[in-house]
Order: structure tokens, then sequence, then C-alpha cells
């Protein structure tokens, strides 16, 4: 990347980890638990050494860097996560289903949002930061989207899981 232009790191909001602080909102200056005997852990533990890579590299070699911690993005072509799932049951009248007790919390951000955030970066970034692209005004538990895309289609609205870690990690 050195003396090629801006390198543009896609990093990932889950690299907060367990943070309750969520639902007040975070900042780029915040950082979770992450529990590394959690084998889902590897996907935000390698965002986490990335970052940590583009920072050295913009220090010791003077590589224009910016990194962006995308929250979870959603548009009309998602169809392979839990919440389409949830969209696709919805839609048909079927009653939506979750595999753990959908605790976990997001913040969601539309596909085209998230596309002009990464431009104004590439743009205007500051080289050697990470910078959140998420939606502050959409942030809901996974069990809260469920409940409320039932509602909408008026279906049963779902029940809790015994699904465990296992589940989680799933989602």
């Amino acid at each position: 990347a050195q003396g090629h232009g801006r390198l543009l790191f896609l990093s990932t909001g889950e690299i907060y980890g367990e943070n309750p602080s969520i639902l007040e909102g975070f900042s780029e200056g915040d950082f979770g638990k992450i529990d590394p005997m959690n084998p889902r852990s590897c996907y935000p533990e390698s965002k986490r050494a990335a970052e940590t890579l583009c920072a050295s590299y913009v220090r010791q070699y003077a590589v224009d860097a910016v990194a962006a911690r995308l929250c979870y993005t959603y548009g009309p072509t998602v169809n392979s996560r839990a919440d389409a799932q949830f969209l696709r049951r919805a839609l048909a009248g079927e009653d939506v289903v979750l595999k753990s007790a959908g605790s976990q919390v997001r913040s969601y951000c539309y596909a085209a949002d998230a596309a002009g955030a990464l431009l104004t970066l590439l743009l205007s970034g500051a080289s050697g930061e990470a910078y959140n692209v998420a939606n502050r005004g959409s942030v809901a538990s996974i069990r809260e989207y469920a409940e409320t895309l039932a509602r909408l289609a008026g279906i049963r609205e779902p029940a809790a899981s015994e699904g465990g870690a296992l589940a989680e990690i799933v989602e």
C-alpha cells in the first residue's frame, strides 16, 4: 500500500465485543470484552489485530490508512443472515424462529448510508484513525427486531429459545 494512495480497511463494530454501553452509544475509543474461549471470537480478534497492523504501518512506513468499523449493514440483497430469515418468514406469514435468546444488541446501518460513509472516509478521514460506520437511531437487540417484525406481520411473537451457546455463534 505504501506509495499507492489511501488504504481503506473494512473492520467491524464487533471489535467492541461485549459492551453494555452500546445502548447509550459508543465511540471509537471504547473497548469491550471479547471472550477468547468463544469460538466466534476469532472474527473480532482478527479485526482488532488487522487494525493494529494498519496503525503500525501508518506510523512505521507512512502508509495512508483509514479503518472503517462497519456495524451491522443491511440492504435489499442481504439474504443469508438471521434478520433476513426473520423477514422472509414474517412476509410469508410464518413464525419467526429465534435460535438463541436474541440478546445481542446491534447498531443497524443501511447499505447506501454505509457506502456514503466509506466514500467520505476515503476523501477526508484522518490517516491512522478508525471510524464507526453506524446509525445511532437504529439500535436494537435481535429479539427486539424479531418481535417488531412479528407484530408488523400480524404473526405470533417468537418464544424464548433453548438454543444455548452454539445458537449464539450461528446468529
